[in-house]
């Protein structure tokens, strides 16, 4: 696909490119936990790119960067995760424990 191909899907609406929300809205106005933040503070998921097509046939792309944004959250436990997005995939997540530091860790 050209530059310009991209270009002009995006000036069209059917492709979105995600590069840093903190939370998405539902429907009925709940806020949780966007995806750009599920995807791109597992450590795994550095670098990548990953493709969402919604129901209503718009595409969107969450560019993950190399380094983790600065806008993951600091999560205690895995449990803080749950309870911050109930929605939470199993994955690795960075904790920050009481000396503060941060460790990697799998939760599920």
């Amino acid at each position: 696909v050209s530059s310009l191909s991209v270009f002009l899907l995006l000036v069209s609406g059917i492709i979105h490119f995600t590069c840093g929300s903190l939370f998405s809205t539902t429907d009925n106005g709940i806020q949780k936990t966007s995806q750009y933040l599920v995807k791109c503070c597992d450590t795994l998921n550095l670098g990548k790119t990953f493709k969402f097509e919604k129901h209503n046939g718009i595409i969107s792309f969450i560019l993950c960067p190399s380094t983790l944004p600065d806008s993951c959250p600091e999560y205690g436990s895995c449990s803080d995760i749950l309870i911050t997005n109930p929605d939470a995939i199993s994955g690795y997540y960075n904790l920050t424990i009481t000396n503060g530091s941060t460790i990697s860790v799998y939760c599920d």
